[in-house]
């Protein structure tokens, strides 16, 4: 037990190590993680405000709400915490995927083709860079039956609690987890109830308190924002096909080779993965907008189901006679030249390297974006008064951060404003003036627009009062 223990320390801080490295590269942050950072520190002020901005997600708050008490730093420990995260689910997957294929050399080779197939899924690239939270769902969820097969299961439900706390679709599990330990013990009745309802509670009553609507995660998960299913002709077609493609070929010819062979540990394991997808999709059938993002916790247990597949068919080559282990290794060959010949992996190693350069850019934009913030507070170049300032819809909660106001007190561009933030892109200013304007302040590929009032004054926003983040 000590041993084990002494182990996961140790690959928790090399997780954490290797994710504080990877960040000496040029990095950024996404919309939702932004906005993550200003509800933190609103928490902390006592004035949360999720009435504009992302879906809520309690787990991601709380860290940026610890975060939120050194805010020059806050970025940067938000992007190790979701990076670590990630790279914890990926170790956490080859533990499972040796286990479930008996250990020894079969167990090896399981666990290099579900860590393959978890670093190669479709869209892994962009929640990397982007430094999302979908690798924090996956630990938890990979660690609820890690320790469910060690007989830990009350700390097998506060694993999935984990998990819970980023992505809604896993509560299905935590049900069906929570009733089979109720039935297997009635004294897990009150620990049960107790992590549910904590669960429950977080979801809802702060983002309750922040926007005085208690049904605001449902109507957000109704807006078409770009980039959802919503927008496809075919949702529930699109999200179906994006299963498909997120996965390695190989990996999907892992997963049947587990369903044939697995025994019960594996099949469950697999049904938990099919059974988060199902969720995603089912949603996105009745309305809800989807995002690709949502699928890669369902298919990240499929690339460990898919890689102890592998492992499997391995160790049942091996115990086979030699006139059956030739027919077999015959037929793997076959199944393996046809899983390459499909295989995107240069394709998928392409869009990795086009998210960096992205991402690199991003981060050279924040940057002056920053550098830009400060120059105004010098000058006076933001306050206005009668108008707020406005940003494209996508820069809106960094722009926040950076202000040290609500994302509400930062407007996105839909209509004419005296005071527009633009950015340089391939030589022109974006997004264009739709009142004329004058440049009174440029720095890098930034520069602040100001214009006349317009006829019906905008409220007042005072950012000299704000203290800087």
């Amino acid at each position: 037990m000590i041993r084990h223990h002494r182990a996961a320390v140790a690959v928790a801080l090399g997780c954490l190590a290797v994710a504080a490295l990877s960040l000496l590269l040029p990095f950024s942050l996404a919309y939702d993680p932004w906005a993550w950072l200003v509800w933190g520190r609103e928490v902390i002020h006592l004035g949360l405000d999720t009435r504009h901005g992302p879906s809520w997600k309690p787990l991601p708050v709380a860290f940026t709400t610890l975060f939120g008490l050194v805010p020059a730093a806050a970025p940067v420990l938000w992007a190790v915490v979701a990076r670590a995260g990630l790279l914890g689910a990926v170790a956490l997957g080859a533990r499972l995927a040796r286990r479930l294929a008996g250990g020894g050399a079969p167990g090896a080779l399981a666990a290099v083709l579900a860590v393959l197939g978890l670093l190669f899924m479709g869209g892994l690239p962009r929640v990397v860079f982007d430094n999302s939270s979908e690798g924090l769902a996956l630990l938890g969820l990979l660690a609820m039956f890690d320790r469910l097969w060690a007989g830990r299961p009350r700390l097998a439900l506060a694993c999935g609690c984990f998990a819970g706390l980023v992505r809604p679709e896993v509560w299905l599990l935590l049900a069906i987890l929570g009733v089979a330990m109720i039935r297997e013990d009635r004294r897990h009745l009150r620990y049960v109830a107790l992590l549910g309802g904590l669960t429950l509670v977080a979801w809802i009553v702060p983002d309750w308190i922040g926007s005085h609507d208690i049904l605001r995660a449902v109507h957000r998960a109704s807006a078409r924002d770009p980039g959802t299913y919503s927008r496809r002709s075919d949702p529930t077609g699109a999200a179906l096909d994006d299963i498909r493609h997120i996965l390695l070929p190989a990996t999907l010819a892992g997963i049947l080779a587990a369903a044939v062979l697995g025994g019960r540990r594996l099949r469950r394991l697999l049904l938990a993965g099919v059974l988060v997808l199902a969720v995603v999709v089912i949603g996105v059938a009745r309305g809800e907008a989807g995002n690709s993002r949502y699928l890669l916790t369902g298919a990240g247990v499929g690339a460990v189901v898919g890689g102890a597949g592998w492992g499997l068919l391995a160790a049942r080559i091996a115990a086979a006679g030699p006139d059956r282990r030739r027919s077999a290794a015959l037929a793997v060959t076959i199944v393996a030249a046809r899983a390459a010949s499909a295989n995107d992996t240069p394709y998928r190693i392409r869009v990795t390297r086009y998210q960096a350069e992205v991402s690199g850019l991003f981060a050279g934009a924040d940057g002056q974006l920053a550098g830009l913030i400060a120059l105004a507070r010098t000058h006076n170049a933001l306050t206005h008064a009668c108008g707020r300032p406005a940003v494209d819809q996508f820069a809106v909660p960094v722009l926040a951060w950076y202000l040290g106001v609500h994302i509400r007190d930062v407007d996105a561009y839909f209509r004419p404003h005296t005071i527009l933030l633009q950015q340089r892109i391939d030589g022109y200013f974006l997004p264009a003036p739709l009142n004329p304007g004058r440049s009174v302040l440029v720095h890098g590929s930034w520069r602040i627009l100001r214009g006349p009032c317009p006829p019906v004054p905008l409220p007042v926003v005072r950012l000299h009062s704000v203290p800087p983040p």
